[in-house]
């Protein structure tokens, strides 16, 4: 057996470190990534990171943290590591809210190579080889209401209020919730609700490698 790569994860419950390894996978009822460690001494499974929660309009490799390692070490473990970093944002299941975490992919490719390539082709049967593309738009001036925000036959298609206005994109924006369309808002959409559009929306990204290329000629 191919050796693994490891990490090491601090137990605040177990007051010990436990030497680990990453169990990359998909959720079987939606492709959706999964992410386990496993105890590296005994090769059986020690934790759950992500789990499933029905949601489609997240990136391929954006998933919710499991609420049993909320209570852990979990957090610091996935950003120390460099596995991946939080999105900015939360969906309230039951009681609780849990964060969603874009992990990353190099990162992932690296420490468990074979479960990610399952991983990639399992989510590609479930959405096809192109991802569906999706625009989040902030909404900064108020909390998402009836009139606040522009309906068109491509959405939203999610919407989605914080408890209070709240940074996010790394501190760039504060808003106070978002939603989700399946084609860009028109500039004057945006300005008429006071929305601002997330910097890795397709249509922003497409502008961006556009202006490189304008740059380099």
């Amino acid at each position: 057996m191919k050796k693994r790569k490891t990490l090491k994860y601090h137990s605040e419950f177990l007051d010990k470190i436990v030497e680990v390894y990453l169990k990359v996978a998909n959720y079987a009822n939606n492709g959706r990534l999964y992410i386990g460690l496993i105890n590296a001494e005994t090769d059986e499974p020690y934790m759950d990171l992500t789990t499933n929660l029905p949601n489609d309009c997240y990136g391929k490799t954006e998933t919710f943290i499991n609420k049993w390692a909320m209570s852990d070490n979990t957090f610091e473990f996935i950003e120390d590591n460099d596995l991946g970093e939080p999105s900015g944002y939360a969906v309230r299941s039951g009681y609780l809210n849990y964060p969603v975490y874009e992990f990353n992919e190099k990162r992932l490719k690296e420490l468990d190579p074979e479960g990610y390539a399952g991983f990639e082709k399992a989510y590609d049967e479930f959405y096809g080889v192109s991802e569906k593309a999706f625009y989040k738009y902030y909404s900064t001036q108020r909390p998402v209401d009836v009139g606040t925000f522009p309906k068109t036959e491509n959405g939203p298609v999610e919407i989605v209020n914080f408890d209070k206005r709240e940074n996010v994109e790394a501190g760039k924006i504060q808003a106070w919730g978002y939603l989700v369309y399946c084609e860009p808002l028109t500039e004057k959409q945006i300005d008429d609700y006071e929305l601002m559009a997330a910097p890795d929306n397709p249509d922003i990204q497409n502008e961006e490698i556009c202006d490189v290329g304008k740059k380099l000629d």
